[in-house]
């Protein structure tokens, strides 16, 4: 459990003061922070206060929704995975009551990002480990022809022996569980076959090697992470193109994203914003990020 003592923070009913589409940016770019800075019980009190002054507002769910995501993330850390996924469950029965009862295979056609960052780790981290395989499957089946591969590689493996975020669990961490390799899947040599030439050139590796041998993966995505290093210092990423296009206009792009600010009606917006936040939030100041 990832947990820490913290104080109560105050949280009014701003649905009542402000627009709903203000007071739900104010909420949201204010109650993650506590669990950001380590308090997970605090945020889930918190998170579902905002779904509880919505509801006594009149506002729709849905505009609350993105709450769940939060949510999720809290009872992970506080180690409470099978409420995780019941969490997960519940969300699938609000909003989408006609497919929340369908297979995940047929599910995953029209809703692949639930699938793959919420169904997939709530299974994973409840133990659910053959489901968690079917939906990864399903998700990486209907993505291997329509996505980089580059880009899909962080689906199907990284080195972290158990998934620090959601986001991280991959078909390597979900096989692994169920005795099986990354070869086993039906599409991984479809995968090898899209990944990009200069991509394999840059590691130094064939398509043939890694199709015959699925765990040289752990090598190919080491020196993978060494041809990247100091290509996005702005934590921008523009996918395989910062692999592909030459180093000095990559950097100009990321140099561009370092230098905006906000400007005119945006920068007004912003300051509009802040003022509101400090003023129903004043705790939020007092939180190191």
């Amino acid at each position: 459990m990832n947990d820490k003592p913290a104080p109560k923070f105050t949280l009014p009913n701003i649905y009542r003061m402000e627009s709903r589409d203000i007071a739900g940016r104010l909420y949201a770019t204010a109650v993650p922070r506590v669990l950001w800075n380590g308090y997970p019980a605090e945020a889930l009190r918190l998170l579902r206060n905002v779904r509880r002054h919505a509801r006594d507002a009149n506002v729709a769910p849905h505009h609350a929704g993105w709450t769940y995501s939060f949510e999720f993330d809290a009872l992970l850390q506080l180690g409470r995975t099978v409420e995780a996924w019941r969490l997960v469950r519940r969300q699938l029965r609000t909003f989408w009551p006609r497919r929340w009862h369908w297979p995940v295979e047929r599910r995953v056609q029209y809703m692949d990002h639930f699938v793959k960052f919420s169904e997939v780790p709530a299974a994973f981290f409840s133990g659910r480990y053959q489901y968690a395989a079917r939906a990864l499957e399903a998700y990486l089946d209907g993505m291997v022809e329509r996505v980089d591969a580059y880009d899909l590689r962080y689906s199907i493996y990284n080195d972290e022996p158990v998934p620090t975020h959601p986001a991280r669990v991959t078909l390597w961490h979900v096989y692994q569980r169920v005795g099986r390799h990354l070869g086993d899947w039906k599409n991984w040599k479809r995968w090898v076959g899209r990944l990009h030439p200069r991509l394999l050139e840059l590691t130094n590796m064939s398509a043939a090697e890694l199709e015959d041998d699925a765990d040289r993966i752990a090598v190919f995505e080491k020196r993978l992470h060494e041809a990247e290093k100091g290509l996005r210092p702005a934590g921008i990423t523009y996918g395989q193109r910062d692999l592909l296009e030459p180093r000095r206009q990559v950097l100009a792009r990321q140099r561009k994203h370092l230098a905006w600010k906000p400007s005119g009606r945006r920068a007004e917006f912003a300051r509009m914003l802040e003022e509101k936040r400090a003023r129903y939030f004043p705790w939020v100041s007092k939180l190191p990020r």
